[in-house]
């Protein structure tokens, strides 16, 4: 393995190997948000199903000692109904307890009567694509308070986030190695100039 003497050699060198490297790593989830956000923008499937419904009804006894707030009775409610997700939202009203719960290719909506100790659950399916999309939107601006209360959701938001700051870092180490190779300055200029021109112009007919 060569490398250039000097802590600048150093530095360049690291540079190019992290940005080639964590470009391979990265391109997973990169090629997954292109193909989510296709989807997403413009309705478009290649095939479709997944969206068989299914519904039961099932005893439920929930502990509502010691405080337990709305997302513990709903967390117990899942347990003893063997369904696991993100609950995305609840509603309380008087002795019933409505929310659904998302994972990628399932929807469940839980009915809860508190007074009579049932639960209608409902299940639909998603299609593959559908999932993609979720994992796009996913966790989602949807109600702070309880957001991220499945643990996967927790891990893709983790993963997600760290993959957007990696892009970031990447985009600074591209431009540093750009700016090294002098032949290609200028280039680099009127390509940088472009895109800084159309952003600036989509901006400004969007706001004004």
């Amino acid at each position: 393995m060569k490398q250039t003497a000097g802590p600048g050699g150093y530095l360049r060198y690291w540079n190019k190997e992290l940005h080639l490297y964590l470009g391979l790593f990265l391109s997973p989830f990169f090629l997954l948000y292109c193909i989510s956000t296709i989807l997403l923008n413009h309705n478009w499937k290649l095939w479709s199903g997944g969206t068989e419904t299914q519904t039961r009804q099932i005893a439920v006894r929930l502990d509502s000692t010691g405080g337990a707030d709305n997302l513990q009775l709903a967390k117990q409610a899942m347990q003893q109904a063997g369904v696991a997700g993100e609950v995305l939202y609840i509603n309380r009203q008087k002795n019933r307890l409505d929310f659904p719960v998302v994972r990628p290719r399932e929807t469940v909506n839980f009915e809860v009567d508190l007074e009579r100790g049932t639960a209608r659950i409902e299940s639909r399916g998603q299609a593959f694509w559908d999932a993609l999309i979720y994992l796009h939107k996913s966790p989602g601006p949807h109600v702070a308070a309880i957001r991220g209360n499945w643990v996967f959701t927790v891990a893709w938001k983790i993963l997600a986030n760290a993959a957007a700051c990696l892009l970031i870092f990447m985009t600074a180490g591209g431009v540093y190695l750009w700016a090294l190779v002098k032949s290609e300055r200028k280039t680099g200029l009127d390509a940088l100039g472009a895109g800084c021109l159309v952003v600036l112009l989509t901006v400004f007919f969007l706001l004004y």
